[in-house]
Parts: C-alpha cells; structure tokens; sequence
C-alpha cells in the first residue's frame, strides 16, 4: 500500500515537473497542454534514466530517476524565469513598441 502511495505522488511530482515542459511543446492545445504533462513527465524521467543507466553513468535505482528529476525540475524552472523575463520586457516596453 505504501508503495502505490509513493508511486502515486512520485507521479504528481513528475506532472508538476512537466507542466512547463509541456506548455511549451503543447502551447497551441486548448487546455495549453496541462492533460499531457504528468505522461510527458513520466516519459522524460524514464527516459533519461533509461540513457543514463544504459551509459553506466548513473544505477536504474534511486540516484537514476532522481538526477532525472532534478533535470526536469531544472528546464522548468529555466523555462518559467525566461517567460517571466518576457512578459516583464513587454510590460516595460508596452504594446506599441513593436
């Protein structure tokens, strides 16, 4: 039972890790690409643990998913500061600028 819970919230963590990743690739979608970002996490986190335990670089086990983890999380967060960074650049710069 517990194992399902944890698996259960490593699968949110992954989503959220995604949403941004998703946005991105699926912007042009209606709902923005939120439905796709727990799949597209899951996907992106296995497959770099698969390259990366395949490399011998990193164990299939814990360390594995986690550094992938830790990479999503890292593209999210590069992805939210330079869309933050554009919206403040149209902000100061207003709509006429263009």
């Amino acid at each position: 039972m517990l194992d399902a819970v944890l698996w259960l919230i490593g699968a949110q963590a992954l989503g959220l890790a995604a949403i941004p990743v998703a946005y991105l690739a699926f912007g042009g979608l209606r709902d923005r690409g939120i439905t796709l970002a727990k799949p597209l996490g899951i996907l992106l986190v296995g497959y770099l643990t698969w390259i990366l335990s395949s490399a011998h670089i990193l164990p299939a086990s814990w360390p594995g998913p986690l550094f992938a983890l830790l990479v999503l999380a890292t593209i999210a967060v590069l992805i939210i500061h330079r869309r933050r960074a554009q919206a403040h650049a149209l902000a100061v710069e207003g709509p006429g600028a263009f």
